[in-house]
C-alpha cells in the first residue's frame, strides 16, 4: 500500500514538501501491469510520484547518467537516470526520468536544488515516478531519513553540510558591495582560497541554501554575508581605511569616480587628502 510522506526537508522534486510513495524501501511484492505477473524483489530506494522536476538533494558530482531510454525495458532497468557522488563514499541515484530530459553529464558538479531532469516512466517502470536511492559504503539504505532531515548527506568537496544562514538574505544578484574576507570554492564553505580587503564587488550568483551564499565578480569565489557591506551614498555609511588607500581610490570604490574624493574629505574634515591612515573610519556622504 502506498502512503504520503510529509514534512520533506530536502526534496528530490522542485518545490515539493510531501509526496505519494507508491513503493517503499525494502522487500516488496507488486503486480507488473506490463508483463501481467507478480514481482518479488528487494527495492533499493523509494518510488515518489507527486513531483515533476527532479532536483539534486545535496551538492554532488555526476558519476553516471543515461538519457536514451524511450520506454519500458528490463535490460536497462534504471531507465534514464543520474547518479551523484557526495563524498565519504555516499551516492544518490535518480531513476526512470523522461526520455531526453536529463540535464547533466558525467563530471558535472551540481548544487543542492539544481534541476537534473524530469519525472518519467523509462526502464523497469510501469508508471510515472522517481526512484530515489541512497548508497552508503556500498550498501543501499533507507533514503527517507535523508529526505526528512534527520540524517545529512555530505556535500561534494566537504564532509558534512555547513548550516545555511537563517532568515532572508540581505543581497541579490546584481547588488554592488565591498568585500573583506576569504573567498571559497563553493557556497558551503569548502575550499578556502585567497583573502581580499575592501574589494569592490558585484553579486553574481546566490545560493540561499549555502553558508557562503554569494558568488562575486563573475565567479571569483563564494563569500559569507557578514563579509559584505553595501555600496551606497546614504549618510552614515562608513568605510575603514586599509594600508595603501588613497581618497581617490576610496571615492572610486564608492562612486566609480575617483575625482569625487573632495566630498569624502569635506565630510570628514580632512584638509590634506594624503593624511589618512589604516584603521581610520571615514563617513561616506
Amino acid at each position: 500500500m502506498g502512503y504520503t510522506l510529509n514534512n520533506i526537508k530536502k526534496s528530490p522534486f522542485k518545490g515539493l514538501k510531501s509526496s505519494w510513495i507508491s513503493s517503499d524501501f525494502g522487500n516488496r511484492r507488486f503486480w507488473n501491469n506490463v508483463t501481467g505477473k507478480y514481482v518479488e524483489d528487494f527495492h533499493s530506494g523509494i518510488d515518489m510520484t507527486s513531483g515533476t522536476e527532479i532536483t539534486a538533494t545535496a551538492r554532488g558530482k555526476v558519476t553516471a547518467c543515461r538519457n536514451t531510454v524511450k520506454g519500458y525495458t528490463e535490460s536497462q532497468a534504471s531507465g534514464n537516470y543520474v547518479t551523484l557522488y557526495h563524498g565519504n563514499n555516499v551516492y544518490t541515484t535518480y531513476c526512470h526520468m523522461k526520455y531526453g530530459s536529463v540535464k547533466v553529464k558525467v563530471g558535472d558538479i551540481v548544487e543542492a536544488g539544481s534541476v537534473i531532469g524530469t519525472k518519467g516512466t523509462t526502464g523497469f517502470s510501469t508508471g510515472e515516478h522517481l526512484h530515489y536511492g541512497v548508497k552508503v559504503n556500498g550498501s543501499w539504505v533507507d533514503p527517507k531519513p535523508y529526505l526528512l532531515g534527520t540524517k545529512d548527506l555530505p556535500q561534494y568537496g566537504g564532509t558534512t553540510p555547513t548550516p545555511a544562514p537563517t532568515g532572508n538574505l540581505k543581497y541579490k544578484a546584481g547588488d554592488e558591495v565591498i568585500f573583506t574576507g576569504t573567498l571559497y570554492r563553493d557556497s558551503y564553505g569548502n575550499g578556502a582560497g585567497q583573502s581580499r580587503s575592501n574589494l569592490r564587488a558585484k553579486i553574481y550568483l546566490v545560493n540561499k541554501n549555502g553558508s557562503h551564499p554569494y558568488n562575486i565578480n563573475n565567479g571569483l569565489g563564494w563569500v559569507k554575508e557578514s563579509d559584505l557591506t553595501p555600496i551606497n551614498t546614504t549618510p552614515g555609511n562608513y568605510y575603514t581605511v586599509v594600508r595603501g588607500d588613497t581618497l581617490w581610490a576610496i571615492a572610486q570604490k564608492f562612486y566609480g569616480n575617483g575625482s569625487r574624493y573632495p566630498e569624502i574629505a569635506k565630510a570628514n574634515n580632512i584638509s590634506n587628502p594624503d593624511l589618512i591612515h589604516a584603521g581610520q573610519k571615514l563617513l561616506i556622504p
